[in-house]
């Protein structure tokens, strides 16, 4: 092991209270913030307002290509995740709202972010706010808490990653009240190597 690495000089030990204050301080920073108490109360009016109704959750995967978007009837509530706005010079469909929550994809889209008039869910935490106007009216930060197990199902809480985007949306999905809930475009399995336990 190489003990001038920067990685192994940070931090010679793991330590859970170092972590649990890291998470408190973080939490406070982001509840004294104006946009997390209106980001809070627009979730709340979101809560349940779908009842019984059905969703689209359009994934990010290469097979978004080939969807034909003139089949989603206008009463199905669509989420479209991250960068969906690339697609939309090849169509007039446009989703009733964009998820994203990796600070490089907000980063990089934040131009499209800042102009659109679509219901926007973008990740809080952090800084990574800073490249999109709060106080826009169609935006809601979801704080994206540290925890790596749980579904939230109150959103205005805060919601937990997953690893994808995808997850968040499920999340948003139970918050809102939808009965049905379909993903399209999903990225395709990738098996694992030979050899190993599936």
């Amino acid at each position: 092991m190489d003990i001038d690495n920067p990685l192994v000089k940070k931090r010679p030990a793991l330590n859970p209270y170092y972590d649990g204050v890291r998470m408190i301080s973080r939490r406070l920073r982001w509840d004294v913030n104006y946009a997390a108490w209106t980001s809070r109360k627009k979730l709340n009016n979101l809560r349940n307002n779908s009842l019984g109704k059905k969703a689209i959750i359009l994934c990010n995967g290469p097979s978004l290509n080939k969807v034909d978007f003139n089949l989603i009837k206008s009463d199905i509530f669509t989420f479209g995740l991250n960068k969906i706005n690339l697609l939309f010079d090849r169509s007039t469909f446009r989703p009733n709202c964009i998820v994203a929550i990796n600070p490089f994809v907000i980063k990089q889209n934040s131009d499209f972010f800042n102009s659109t008039n679509i219901l926007l869910f973008l990740n809080s935490t952090g800084k990574r706010y800073r490249w999109i106007h709060s106080r826009k009216k169609n935006l809601v930060f979801l704080y994206c808490g540290d925890s790596a197990n749980g579904f939230a199902k109150d959103c205005s809480i805060s919601v937990n990653q997953g690893f994808t985007v995808t997850y968040v949306a499920l999340q948003l999905a139970f918050h809102m009240g939808f009965k049905r809930v379909a993903l399209v475009g999903r990225r395709p399995h990738i098996s694992p190597p030979k050899g190993t336990a599936q």
